[in-house]
Order: structure tokens, then C-alpha cells, then sequence
């Protein structure tokens, strides 16, 4: 027997299969009449055991003996017997320590003929069979090669190949070549190498240390089935490193090899995956030999003839259909080409219908699908089947191990194209189906800087989004704007509300993209500042005054006046504080690009020009005694430039100039500048939005002249050619104050009255009222009268049809229409007497209609009306009143 000299705490054994049940005493009535004789037999009862006891103790027990008996009953196979027998044996192994051996040893092989076989028993029962022995090595036994093997297969079994590789080293390397046990251990042994070499392939092991680990397990002989899997791993390495050179013959000649091995072992039982080895002899043919018609024919042998199956089937689908869709791009001719496509979809929808395929078989599978679909330009379904890829392979997290980063790079790359056919579709497309294309772009846009690791990559997948956004906002304005940009004046006049809250929707999500972009970038990288300049027009674009004035800030801050930027900049700056309200920043930035122009630098420069209308709008708005003549000066010096500086009229920047200098005139009462200027603007541009304004403008120019030229007609001393010449003079500024007021009803009033701002919409006023003024200035009083019934039936119930009512009556009056006179009167009284009971002051109605309604006669006799006709005093007293004394 083998001795240990530490002593092992008790194992219960028995707690596998034996289970004993405590034992239940019946419990009776105790009575007074019969309790002596029972406690006489009781203390009589007592005293024999006591000696039985005593005698017992007398006789010594020998463990080992016991031992002896689980040995015999175990090798009979009597496992329960066995187990009784060490349960016997354990309590008495505190006094014979130098049974512990032999006991360990006994437990754990009782324990493996109870999983047995142990190789295949689960990990927990195993893992306790290696214990044991452990236990019994570590208590002095020896095992002998039997114990060896199955201590070996129980660490396999439980999971420590290493520990189990290590020992199955030692054994073979004892073990005669003649020993039973050989065949076993070396049997194991590859086993599990091959199982350490499988494993490093799923954990993305590198390729040397694979191929390494190969040879070593290839060192010795080898059964068929080792033999066929090592010459398809190493095929596939090879294919995966690039190690091209002569693979496909050294493939055809192992695989050849293997048949004749096959053939001499003559074993039914052998099995070799012959479809994996010829899918990796089309890998072969396509890759080294860059002959896809041979590869497709190994592919088609593998599903065909030899019934690939799962995994192989699914990596033959795949590959025939990638060297369909090959073909596709080089063939010219339409049906050919999509026949190509159509084999293409129909491997990949084979592909993904086995269910045998692995999440980064169906994600590669869907991504081909994609590209199909890309190939025939139907982007929306391409993007959803990389969606569902992309879904896949996040789903999937780190149990791809190395291959995920290529599926992914394989997304991008798709993703990418994608992105580019869908965009140069732009181009060829109108209206909203190019603007679909670029969404589409954006789509794709958004794989690229999702699942991409190159930071280059990534970026480029944000500048297209930037890109893509800013072009369908700039189609969606392209039949309101035509070219221009967004930012003009007039787009708020031409522009629907719901366009322009698209438009700024697009541009805002082109800017976050292009921030997003900049964030990436590095703090010395030389594209950074055409980022924040990318960033801040965008910003500016959508409306976004704020943002976009602190990244031109910071354009300006890292550049030089001399960037070919910066006078945009400057003025942008310039222009985000006008919009903002403050007028000394914003006058400060426009003085500050004229200064940095004015030097070396070539003064044609259109932000040039602009900041010269831009600083005379903020002259014009704080006033003052010196800024309206400077604004004045500003303005016809861009509309006169000498011959370095001149711009022509069709020049945007010379529109607003000469549009700015007609406002201009009319804050200044030069009316018969405001006519000839106001004119020349109407008839440079007639598509233009802010035209009703200017006619109204215009239209008021000619009229007032005409009553200055009229007022001037004084005096019996006056030349009679003279005074026929004014005359003529005031005819003709009437009729085309007429004709100029005509155009701007028609052309304000024709739009919808929610379509007009409400500077617009006083202007409209203005202009009906005007009209009717026109024709009582030139003698027309019937034309007057119809013109101020039709503005009050237009504009009923707001204060300017009491305008008109007054001025009717006045005209009617002046005519000896009495009736009309008094019906005119009376609606006006009544409607006063209306404003009054609803709390609305007429004043206040009239003067919040802004000074473009109401001026010189027409002021003076509604305030003489009103006050012959008070609101809130007696009908017949204000009648009175009016008709004796003050009547209009």
C-alpha cells in the first residue's frame, strides 16, 4: 500500500448512493398503573447494552480490509456495494493514515466507472474525477497508465485541454509501442490539438501561431479525417494571409492524396468534408488564378453533386453569387447584365434560407443583397437590406471574432457605392425624385460613419451627409430661387413658410453633420478651418443666426485678411449682427471689410459691394444728421462706380443698392427722385418679389410729385409756357402714378392674404387708397367714387374701409352726389360707432396702419371728419355738426 503522511478530512462517499432514512420509534401513553415493571425492563435493557458494547470495542476494525472489499466489489462492477464498503472504511482513516491513498484512489475510480465514459461525461462530473485523483497523487499514489489516460480525459472532458495535453505528452512519450494504451492516448492527444488549433481559429489567433500549432499536431501520423481537416485549414490560411503562390495545384494534389489514403483504409466510417475542400478550390482558382469560370465550377460541384451542406453551402452560395454580380459589371449588354443580377440575388436569398448560417454569413449575405439592389439603382431597397445587416452584426457583438471587421469594412464599402451611384443620380433626376436620391445618399452616408473604424472613412461618410442635405434643400428651393442663394432677401418673399421650415430643417442637419466632422479632426489638421467654414454657412443657411456667427468668429480668428474667405466672412459677421439687431457690431464688421478692401486688395469684390449696402441699411435704421447723407453716398456710389469698381445692373448686389436708395429717398421726401428712381428699378426687374413694394413706392413718388409740381402753380405772375409745361408735367406724373398704383394692386393683391407679410399688407392698403386719390387729383370723381367703394367692400370691417368711406363722401360731396354723400357718411358713422363699441380706437387703427396709408389731404380731412363725427356722441348732433360747419 502507498502512505501519505498528511491526513485527509473525511468524504462522504455514500452521499452518491447510498441514502439512509432515520429510524421512527413509535411513542405510547404513559399510566400510572404500569410504569415500574417497565422501568425495571427498561434498567435491565440498559445494562445489556452496555456490555454488548463494551465487548464490541474489545474487537479492533481494519480499514483496510475494507478497502480490500470496495476494491473487489468495484472491479465486479458493484458500484453501490463499493461505495458501502468506503463509507465503512472512512471513519476509520484518522487512525491509519497511510490509507489515504489507496482510499483517494479508490473514490476517483469510482467515480469514473460512474460517468464513464469520462470523455464524454459533463464538465462538473469530470472536473470532480480529476479531483480525485489529484487528491490521491497529492496523498502519495502512483497512477499507472490506465489512471493516466482517463485522468487525461477528464480534464479534456472538464475543459483543461492544456492540463490535459500536458500529461497525454508525458504518457506517450513513456508508453512502449506496444502498449494497449498507446493507440488511446495518441487518439487524445490529436484530439485535442485539434480542438486548441479550432479554437485559436475562432478567437482570431495569428496566422503563424496557427500554422504552428498545425505542425506540431501534424508532426506524426495522422488519421484520414485529422489529415483532410488540416489540409482545408491550411488551404484557408493561405487564402486568408495572401500566401497565394501555387495553391491551387498543391490543393488538387492533397486532395487527390487524400483519395488515395481513402482508398486504402477501406473504412466506410470515414468521413471527410470533400464540399468544403472543393469550395476552397474555387477560393483557389478565384484568387490565385483569377479564373472565376473554373471557381464557379468547383462551387457548383460542392452544392450539387456532393450536397454541401450548412456552413459549406452557405459559403458556396456566397461565392458563386460575388462572381456573378463580377460579371455583372462587365457586361455591357442590359438583359445579360441583369440575368447576372438575378442569379447574383437568387445565391444570396439561398444562402440566407439555410439555417445552418452563422450570424456573419447572413450579415455577408444581406450586404450582397444590398449590392444588387445598388447595381440596379433601387437604393431604397438596398438600404434596407443594409439595415438588416447592420442589425445583424450588432446583434451579433464580439462572437465574430476577426471576421466581423471585415463584414463591416465589406458594409462600407457598399454603403459607399451606394452613396455614389445614388448621387450622380441627382444629376439626371428633377424635382423630388432627386431630392429622394440624395436622401437616399444620406442613408448610406450614415453606414459609412456608423460601422466604419477608418477615421478618414467615417469623415467622408459626414461630408457626404453635409453634402446631400445641402443639395435637396437647394433643390427643394431650386423652383422658387433658381440659383440663388438662400439667403437673399427676396427668398422670404418667394419662398413658401413650409418650404422655407423644410429647407432650414435639411440645411440644420447638413451643419450638425459638418460640426460633427470637425470635432474629428485634430486641432493642427490644415482642413479644419474649411470645416468651420463648411459648418458656418450651413448654420447660416438654415436660419441659425447665433451658431453661425460664433463659427465665422472663429473662421476669422484662425485666418488671415489675405484667405480669399475672409471678405465673406467679415461681411457674414457683419450681417448676422444686422439680423440681430445690433447695429454698432454690425457697423463696426462692414466698416472693417471696406478698410481691409480698400488697400492692395481688388475692390470688385461683390462682399465688397455688399457691406456697402449692408452699412448704408444700418445708417438708414440709427439715423442721425450725418448717417442719412453717408447711406446716401454709400448707395450711389455702388450704383455709379468708376471703372475699376463698377458693377452692372443685373448684378444682384446693384438690385439691392437702387432698391435700398428708393427707401432711402422716400424716408427723405424726394419724391421726384423716389419716381425716376423707383421706376428704373420696375423696369430692370420685373421678377422680382419686392416688386409690389416699389410700384407702391413708385406710384406714391409720381403722386406726390405731381401735387408738389400742382403747388408750386401759384401767382398771376407765373410764364404761361411755364405754367403749361408744370401742367403737363403733374398730367404725366398722375397718369403713372395711376398706372404704377394699378400694377401694385394687381400684383400684391393677387396673392393670397396670408401669403403677404404685414409690411406688404400696408402697403396694399396704401396702394387702394392712392388709386382712388390718383383719380380725384386728375378730375375723374365717378372713377374716385368706384375706386373708394371697392377698397372699403375689400378691406370691410378694418379701419381703411372708414378711409374710404370718408373720402368717398368727401368726393361724392364735391361731385353733388348727395346721396352718395350721405349713404357714404352714414356707413362710416355707423362703423365708427362699431370700433367704438368694441373698445378699438380708429386713431390709433388708422396710425398703426403706418405713414405708407394716410398723408397730407387724406390725413387732414378723415381727422376734420372724426371730429364732426365723434365716436360714442348722438347720431343727429354729429350730423349736424358735420353737415353746417365742417362737412367733408
Amino acid at each position: 500500500m502507498n502512505h501519505g503522511s498528511e491526513s485527509a478530512p473525511s468524504e462522504d462517499v455514500s452521499s452518491e448512493v447510498v441514502n439512509e432514512q432515520p429510524v421512527q420509534y413509535p411513542v405510547g401513553r404513559s399510566g400510572a398503573a404500569w410504569q415500574f415493571p417497565v422501568i425495571l425492563l427498561s434498567a435491565a435493557a440498559i445494562a445489556v447494552a452496555v456490555y454488548l458494547h463494551r465487548e464490541r470495542q474489545s474487537v479492533p476494525v481494519d480499514p483496510a480490509a475494507h478497502l480490500a472489499a470496495a476494491r473487489v466489489a468495484l472491479d465486479q462492477g458493484g458500484l453501490d456495494e463499493a461505495a458501502e464498503w468506503l463509507v465503512k472504511a472512512e471513519s476509520h482513516l484518522p487512525d491509519h493514515p497511510g490509507l489515504y491513498a489507496d482510499y483517494h484512489l479508490l473514490v476517483a475510480d469510482h467515480r469514473a466507472r460512474v460517468v464513464s465514459p469520462v470523455r464524454s461525461s459533463p464538465p462538473e462530473l469530470a472536473a470532480q474525477v480529476a479531483d480525485a485523483y489529484a487528491r490521491a497523487v497529492a496523498d502519495g499514489a502512483t497512477l499507472g497508465h490506465e489512471r493516466r489516460l482517463v485522468l487525461a480525459e477528464s480534464l479534456a472532458a472538464s475543459g483543461d485541454a492544456s492540463g490535459a495535453l500536458a500529461g497525454l505528452d508525458e504518457l506517450v512519450a513513456e508508453l512502449p509501442s506496444d502498449s494497449r494504451f498507446r493507440a488511446s492516448a495518441v487518439d487524445l492527444r490529436q484530439e485535442l490539438q485539434q480542438e486548441v488549433v479550432e479554437r485559436m481559429v475562432r478567437e482570431g489567433a495569428p496566422a503563424a501561431r496557427i500554422q504552428a500549432a498545425l505542425q506540431s499536431l501534424l508532426s506524426e501520423d495522422v488519421g484520414v479525417e485529422v489529415d483532410a481537416w488540416a489540409v482545408g485549414l491550411d488551404a484557408r490560411l493561405r487564402l486568408e494571409t495572401g500566401d497565394l503562390h501555387g495553391l491551387a495545384n498543391a490543393l488538387v494534389f492533397e486532395m487527390r492524396r487524400l483519395e488515395g489514403r481513402i482508398a486504402d483504409v477501406e473504412d466506410p466510417m470515414i468521413s471527410v468534408d470533400w464540399a468544403g475542400l472543393w469550395v476552397l478550390l474555387g477560393h483557389a482558382y478565384r484568387d490565385e488564378l483569377l479564373l472565376s469560370g473554373r471557381a464557379m465550377e468547383c462551387y457548383q460541384v460542392a452544392l450539387g453533386q456532393l450536397g454541401a451542406e450548412g456552413s459549406v453551402a452557405v459559403e458556396a452560395s456566397l461565392s458563386l453569387a460575388g462572381l456573378e454580380i463580377a460579371d455583372a459589371r462587365l457586361e455591357l449588354r442590359p438583359v445579360e447584365h441583369a440575368a447576372a443580377l438575378d442569379a447574383a440575388f437568387s445565391h444570396y436569398t439561398k444562402a440566407l434560407s439555410i439555417q445552418e448560417s452563422g450570424l456573419g454569413q447572413r450579415a455577408s449575405a444581406e450586404i450582397g443583397m444590398a449590392l444588387v439592389e445598388v447595381l440596379r439603382d433601387d437604393h431604397l431597397s438596398a438600404i434596407g437590406y443594409l439595415e438588416n445587416a447592420g442589425a445583424t452584426l450588432v446583434a451579433s457583438g464580439p462572437s465574430l471574432g476577426s471576421t466581423r471587421a471585415a463584414i463591416l469594412d465589406e458594409l462600407v464599402l457598399v454603403a459607399l457605392e451606394g452613396a455614389e451611384r445614388a448621387d450622380a443620380g441627382v444629376l439626371q433626376g428633377q424635382g423630388i425624385e432627386a431630392v429622394g436620391l440624395c436622401d437616399s445618399v444620406v442613408e448610406y452616408a450614415g453606414f459609412v460613419a456608423r460601422f466604419s473604424d477608418d477615421a478618414g472613412t467615417r469623415r467622408r461618410g459626414l461630408e457626404l451627409v453635409a453634402e446631400a442635405r445641402e443639395k435637396s434643400a437647394g433643390l427643394i428651393l431650386l423652383p422658387h430661387l433658381g440659383d440663388d442663394d438662400p439667403r437673399v432677401e427676396r427668398a422670404v418673399a418667394v419662398v413658401p413658410v413650409d418650404v422655407r421650415l423644410e429647407v432650414a430643417r435639411r440645411f440644420a442637419a447638413a451643419a450638425a453633420a459638418m460640426d460633427e466632422v470637425e470635432l474629428d479632426m485634430a486641432g493642427d489638421d490644415p482642413d479644419r478651418f474649411r470645416a468651420i467654414w463648411h459648418a458656418a454657412t450651413l448654420h447660416d443657411k438654415a436660419g441659425a443666426v447665433e451658431p453661425s456667427l460664433a463659427r465665422y468668429l472663429r473662421f476669422v480668428e484662425s485666418q488671415s485678411a489675405e484667405s480669399s474667405l475672409w471678405p465673406e466672412a467679415v461681411y457674414r459677421i457683419a450681417a448676422a449682427h444686422h439680423s440681430m439687431r445690433a447695429l454698432g457690431e454690425a457697423e463696426a464688421s462692414y466698416r472693417r471689410l471696406l478698410e481691409g478692401m480698400a488697400g492692395g486688395r481688388d475692390e470688385v469684390s461683390e462682399f465688397t459691394t455688399r457691406a456697402k449696402v449692408g452699412l448704408a441699411r444700418v445708417l438708414m435704421e440709427q439715423g442721425g444728421e450725418s448717417a442719412i447723407p453717408e447711406a446716401e453716398s454709400l448707395l450711389n456710389g455702388v450704383l455709379s462706380g468708376t471703372a475699376g469698381d463698377a458693377i452692372e445692373p443685373s448684378v444682384p448686389e446693384y438690385r439691392d443698392a437702387l432698391l435700398q436708395l428708393v427707401r432711402l429717398l422716400a424716408r427723405a421726401d424726394r419724391w421726384n427722385e423716389v419716381a425716376g428712381r423707383g421706376d428704373e428699378w420696375l423696369q430692370r426687374y420685373e421678377d422680382d418679389p419686392r416688386w409690389g413694394e416699389v410700384a407702391v413706392r413708385t406710384g406714391r413718388g409720381f403722386l406726390r410729385h405731381a401735387d408738389e409740381v400742382g403747388a408750386s402753380e401759384t401767382g398771376s405772375s407765373v410764364d404761361p409756357a411755364l405754367a403749361v409745361a408744370r401742367e403737363i408735367e403733374r398730367n404725366r406724373a398722375l397718369a403713372m402714378a395711376s398706372i404704377r398704383l394699378g400694377e401694385a394692386v394687381e400684383r400684391l393683391g393677387g396673392r393670397a392674404v396670408e401669403g403677404l407679410d404685414p409690411f406688404e399688407s400696408r402697403l396694399l392698403r396704401a396702394a387702394y387708397v392712392d388709386r382712388a386719390v390718383v383719380a380725384d387729383r386728375r378730375g375723374d370723381l365717378v372713377e374716385a367714387i368706384r375706386l373708394h367703394r371697392e377698397t372699403e367692400r375689400r378691406f370691410a370691417g378694418e379701419p381703411v374701409a372708414i378711409i374710404a368711406l370718408v373720402m368717398m363722401a368727401d368726393v361724392a360731396d364735391r361731385a353733388g352726389d348727395a346721396g352718395t354723400a350721405e349713404a357714404a357718411t352714414d356707413r362710416a358713422r355707423k362703423r365708427l360707432q362699431h370700433l367704438h363699441r368694441n373698445g378699438d380706437s380708429i386713431i390709433d387703427g388708422i396710425e398703426g396702419l403706418g405713414p405708407e396709408l394716410v398723408f397730407g389731404p387724406t390725413d387732414e380731412t378723415l381727422r376734420r371728419w372724426i371730429s364732426a363725427f365723434p365716436p360714442g356722441v348722438p347720431s343727429g348732433m354729429g350730423i349736424a355738426t358735420g353737415r353746417e360747419g365742417d362737412a367733408p
